[in-house]
């Protein structure tokens, strides 16, 4: 279950949940560079 959210025209972010464990955490994409990063939620 994601959110897409749009930062800039390069950069977007999806807010996501995982369904088992619920462990939220997010998403980056950079289109400038083509990479994905993911960092967890600290709860």
């Amino acid at each position: 279950m994601c959110f897409p959210v749009t930062v800039s025209p390069l950069v977007t972010y999806n807010d996501c949940w995982h369904t088992s464990p619920s462990i939220p955490y997010v998403q980056v994409n950079i289109s400038e560079t083509g990479t994905t990063t993911q960092t967890q939620h600290t709860l």
